[in-house]
């Protein structure tokens, strides 16, 4: 895109704008280059005497510097991004911007905004540039692959840090969709993780690097679509906001936009009536919404829920999933990190049921009472063989009359026709012709 000039068509303001003159108003003692990824930035200190004639205080003596870049870096996008911030009474939505000159080279100052990013990206694998490739072609190469410039030396992405955020907070919930809906008026296609700035402890949202908008953002035609890091209109939006903006003449615009004497860069006629169109569009979204009783009142887990599910359309759900999805590949990859994150809730192992307590006796049922029982005294099984009568072979008159007991119950066996003739008494029994001893016949007359 071509530098933009001023002509017949572009109209000015007569009066001055803030402008930040190197020496006169940074401390060039603190200048120092970042390490550069697609631009060069410089990060530097405010003097004690800054330039105030628009937009109130800084709010931090720290303020970062970018040259302009026709392409990359176009600075009267950023700083037409502030005016349009204080023109819709939303001054603290993105970081300050000013035009400025350091060192000879135009551009555009940035103040600091509280809190930090949602994630950072550290680069530490260091990549070698193709052999033989000329300036322009390290460039593009450089550009490709996102890669970091420090010391003559390229690094590619090697961790991705990100903060621990709450998004369930009502304020984070509101200044995230107060943001999204200002990128739709500005048309802001690069506002990713890296350039939201929440502050934890106050829950305040801020944009930065607002240069990716207006005649390098998204078309009027396409502003209520999706696509890349463009989530469109949001569908939640809070109704302080929303009648803030509805009680606006988008009329009145390009007084706020068109250039000062002292602008060093200028947005053409065009740009000024698509913002006046997507100021127009926004206002018809937001009195639908009005309409059918939709903007939101109170933001709470239904709101934050509502959002989850809409990644792609909302700021508040693209980030809360972000930061779902870097916890969980934390926990096994160390190229991911959450910074802050509260540890896991213990485990808590499933207790016992309680002991049921006894059920009541009915009226009609007698009470239980317990029984004693006593115990029974088994009979000692009779006395075994002595070891020393098996060893002498010698049987008591005990054991003989046992012998001849256990016989008796045992069957008749059939006898040999070798044995003698069994006599039968007059019972018609047959008797035992079994010799005993003298000792047994006794035994046996006792009992």
């Amino acid at each position: 895109m071509g530098k933009k000039k001023r002509d017949a068509k572009t109209k000015t303001r007569a009066r001055r704008a803030t402008f930040v003159r190197g020496k006169e108003h940074l401390n060039m003692a603190t200048l120092t280059v970042m390490p550069k990824t697609l631009n060069v930035v410089h990060r530097a200190a405010l003097n004690p005497n800054p330039p105030t004639e628009e937009g109130g205080e800084w709010g931090s003596t720290d303020v970062f510097f970018k040259p302009h870049h026709d392409e990359d870096a176009v600075s009267q996008y950023a700083v037409a991004s502030t005016r349009l911030a204080r023109f819709l009474g939303m001054p603290d939505v993105i970081a300050r911007n000013a035009f400025a000159r350091v060192k000879g080279s135009p551009g555009v100052v940035s103040g600091a905004v509280p809190g930090s990013p949602l994630v950072k990206h550290k680069h530490d694998r260091e990549q070698k540039p193709p052999k033989n490739a000329s300036r322009q072609q390290i460039a593009a190469w450089v550009k490709h692959n996102q890669l970091e410039e420090r010391g003559g030396k390229y690094y590619a992405m090697s961790q991705e840090i990100y903060e621990w955020i709450d998004f369930r907070s009502p304020r984070i919930q509101k200044g995230l969709s107060d943001l999204q809906l200002f990128d739709a008026i500005t048309g802001q296609l690069d506002r990713h993780g890296g350039n939201i700035f929440i502050d934890p402890q106050t829950g305040q949202v801020s944009g930065i690097d607002d240069d990716k908008s207006f005649g390098e953002g998204m078309s009027v035609a396409n502003q209520g679509n999706t696509g890349g890091k463009y989530a469109g209109l949001p569908a939640l939006v809070d109704e302080e906001t929303a009648n803030k903006i509805l009680d606006l003449d988008p009329g009145e615009l390009p007084a706020e936009l068109f250039a000062r004497e002292n602008d060093s860069e200028v947005l053409t006629d065009k740009e000024v009536e698509d913002a006046m169109l997507r100021l127009a569009r926004v206002q018809k979204h937001l009195r639908t919404l009005k309409a059918n009783g939709d903007l939101v009142t109170s933001w709470d887990d239904t709101t934050y829920q509502q959002a989850y599910q809409d990644p792609n359309g909302s700021y508040l759900g693209r980030s809360a999933r972000d930061l779902e999805r870097a916890v969980q590949l934390s926990a096994r990859d160390p190229d991911f990190v959450v910074v802050g994150a509260p540890p896991p809730p213990p485990i808590t192992m499933p207790q016992p049921p309680p002991d049921m307590p006894p059920l009541p006796r009915l009226p009609w049922q007698r009470p239980t009472v317990p029984v004693r029982v006593p115990p029974i005294m088994l009979p000692q099984p009779p006395t075994s063989v002595r070891p020393e009568s098996l060893r002498t072979g010698e049987v008591s008159p005990s054991q003989a009359t046992a012998a001849r007991l256990l016989a008796a119950t045992r069957t008749p066996r059939p006898v040999p026709a070798t044995l003698s003739t069994v006599e039968v008494g007059d019972s018609g029994d047959s008797s035992d012709d079994t010799t005993t001893s003298s000792a047994d016949d006794q035994l046996l007359s006792k009992q």
